[in-house]
């Protein structure tokens, strides 16, 4: 599974490019390991994307293209979303919501037909397979000794 949301990932990464910018849309467009110019690009990404983004899309997409490097930064959305209204030279944004984009695109600084809902976000329940059986849901949480988020 992960590795699909990867390769998901890594073709809207390609694609959305023109989301902020469009000043390297030619690098990925023709990207050719011994004729391609070096270039840089930069994602701004929901802080609870970073995990996802810098340990497994980024390093796919720089191996499949080698002279594109990226660079991102992860804060929270509304934040990135601040910073691109004020003139950050981002070239994917990916939002942890539809309200960040929705706002940018009013605004004229995102590209409508770049904006794709990819993923979401949700909590979950895990347990140590040793645990008492009588927490079986979120309801029951407050039954355990000890719980980490």
């Amino acid at each position: 599974m992960k590795k699909i949301i990867a390769l998901i990932l890594i073709v809207c990464l390609s694609l959305s490019m023109v989301g902020c910018g469009t000043e390297n849309i030619e690098a990925v467009e023709s990207v050719d390991a011994n004729k391609a110019e070096d270039k840089t690009i930069l994602i701004a990404a929901a802080a609870s994307l970073k995990n996802c983004i810098s340990d497994e899309i980024v390093p796919m997409f720089e191996e499949k293209y080698p002279n594109i490097t990226v660079d991102a930064t992860y804060d929270s959305s509304g934040k990135l979303q601040t910073q691109i209204e004020e003139g950050a030279d981002v070239d994917v944004f990916m939002s942890a919501s539809t309200k960040q984009m929705n706002a940018l695109n009013e605004k004229k600084l995102m590209n409508e037909d770049s904006i794709v809902s990819l993923l979401e976000n949700k909590i979950v329940l895990i347990l140590p397979k040793d645990i008492e059986k009588n927490i079986t849901s979120f309801e029951e949480i407050l039954k355990a000794n000890i719980i980490a988020v």
